[in-house]
């Protein structure tokens, strides 16, 4: 083997050894990414059902209010309609939920239109706005389970990216130092029996040969 074929193949191998280093750090940034993108649509969710909760809260203020009229409950409950059809509340919750939302909330309003005075609070308002007001909690529920989720994963592949690219950074550091001692000495080496020969002949000792071993 020529020493150019021979240092060919060693940078070579060092160039093969720096593209699976990087390439375990780049599925890793990948992975992470996808945690992060998981984790900002469920904190989306949640920011956008927190603000939800606080409309139909004020809609039920507004329903228990003992001076409140048709008109003035009619608003409150419009509000968190209104807000369903937003598009940041549109994207950040799921369809069913807005949909059941919504017919809680209708229902209130078609409730609420028959009464001209709330003091005792009428079931049949109450009602919808209490089934729309647990739909939130339970949805909160979850989206809270699943970011607790999502942060666990995202911390046990934030280890086996550390822990995986550290091991192959320390792998290609060992090939190297192997492949530089390698390269190292399959070149001095003939060249120091070259020079021990030319020693010789210097000393006008001709009785032994340089031969020819190893690689070209």
């Amino acid at each position: 083997m020529s020493l150019g074929t021979r240092l060919t193949l060693k940078t070579a191998v060092l160039v093969l050894a720096v593209v699976v280093v990087a390439g375990v750090a780049l599925w890793g940034l990948g992975g992470l990414n996808r945690d992060l993108d998981a984790a900002l649509g469920e904190y989306d969710r949640l920011r956008e059902s927190y603000a939800l909760m606080s409309e139909i809260e004020r809609a039920r203020a507004a329903v228990r209010d003992p001076g409140a009229t048709p008109a003035t409950v009619e608003r409150a409950l419009l509000r968190p309609v209104l807000h369903l059809d937003q598009p940041v509340t549109s994207a950040a919750l799921p369809g069913t939920l807005r949909d059941a939302l919504r017919t809680d909330l209708d229902d209130a309003i078609l409730a609420a239109r028959g009464y001209s005075d709330y003091a005792d609070t009428p079931l049949d308002v109450t009602a919808p706005i209490y089934a729309a007001i647990n739909r939130l909690a339970s949805e909160i529920d979850d989206t809270a389970g699943r970011i607790e989720a999502i942060e666990q994963r995202a911390e046990a592949h934030r280890r086996s990216v550390v822990l995986g690219v550290g091991l192959t950074a320390a792998l290609a550091a060992v090939l190297a130092v192997a492949v530089g001692a390698w390269q190292y000495l399959a070149v001095m080496r003939p060249l120091r029996r070259l020079e021990r020969g030319v020693a010789r002949l210097a000393r006008g000792d001709f009785a032994d040969r340089l031969s020819a071993v190893g690689d070209r």
